[in-house]
């Protein structure tokens, strides 16, 4: 299992097989390995953070030319996670969780390494952490409390951090910055959705259009059949009955839904604002944001009455 791992790292000569080396080779191999790692905790006592990650990235290319054997797992591990730390330390977030997850990788299904397991699992949720993702880093904490319930505290601070740190991010978005946002939003879809009816117009148009150029023409000789009077008579009793229909058509007409889909969204927070605990304390800026989105769809229902009075006249 542990050999795979050491595959999925590097450890590959160019023609694609895993490199060989002989008993003598590793051996010498696992010396330059152990002098560097004792190198790289010296100097993280000393917190020489870039020094010491220098040098268990060393040592970890050392690793990936052997075939790592079971007793040589927990020295792997340990430098994995002395990486991560080191690479949290510098600000190099995404390395330290690539070591991490790593580490996690080659504990994972070894009950010896349980200890380790548990440790590069809070190292991981660290890096998430320390890049700013903080749902993320959330989720392994609490992972970690499951993993390890006895000894949970540093998972629990981590869980107590995150939480702190998200709540800060919410609080930090102005109540302005989210009704522009929201402004924003609502014209972008208007924009859209006129660009659609835009085209959609356009495309009728076009078949209108194709329709008119395929009628045949009629004879003229069927036309001069025609009493000019007759037909002046038919058209003008054309047009009357077709006014009465219009003004009868205007009577009956039901109140039209000008704002289509989102009528239901305006009854909602139409709702919203008449609702009395929505005035008060923090409840105010949802309230203006409400009384916001309310003036614009008014404005929109206004807008496309006026519009369809002017096409009806």
């Amino acid at each position: 299992m542990f050999g795979q791992g050491r595959r999925h790292r590097g450890g590959e000569d160019s023609r694609g097989g895993h490199s060989k080396l002989s008993g003598q080779e590793s051996k010498n191999h696992l010396k330059q390995i152990h002098s560097c790692i004792q190198d790289a905790d010296a100097a993280f006592q000393k917190s020489k953070y870039q020094f010491c990650t220098t040098n268990y990235e060393k040592a970890l290319q050392l690793f990936d030319e052997i075939q790592v054997e079971q007793d040589e797992l927990h020295v792997l591990l340990h430098c994995l996670m002395q990486s991560s730390r080191s690479k949290l330390m510098i600000g190099e977030g995404d390395g330290a969780l690539k070591d991490a997850a790593r580490a996690i990788a080659l504990s994972s299904d070894n009950a010896r390494c349980f200890n380790a397991h548990c440790e590069a699992m809070y190292l991981k949720a660290e890096a998430y952490f320390h890049t700013g993702d903080f749902e993320t880093a959330l989720m392994f904490y609490h992972r970690g409390i499951h993993l390890a319930p006895v000894d949970d505290a540093e998972f629990r601070h981590g869980v107590t951090k995150c939480a702190d740190a998200i709540q800060k991010t919410i609080d930090s978005i102005h109540p302005d910055k989210l009704k522009e946002w929201h402004r924003d939003h609502v014209k972008e879809e208007i924009r859209q959705k006129r660009k659609m009816e835009k085209e959609a117009r356009r495309i009728e148009a076009s078949k209108m259009q194709n329709r008119l150029a395929n009628v045949s023409v009629i004879k003229p000789d069927i036309v001069l059949q025609k009493n000019t009077c007759e037909l002046g008579k038919t058209a003008a009793s054309s047009l009357n009955s077709l006014s009465q229909s219009k003004n009868s058509l205007k009577k009956t007409r039901k109140p039209h839904n000008y704002l289509d889909e989102l009528q239901e969204d305006k009854e909602f927070l139409q709702d919203l604002y008449a609702d009395g605990v929505m005035q008060g304390g923090r409840m105010d800026d949802v309230h203006e944001l409400v009384e916001a989105a309310l003036g614009y769809l008014k404005t929109r229902e206004d807008f496309w009455r006026q519009r369809e009075f002017q096409i009806d006249v």
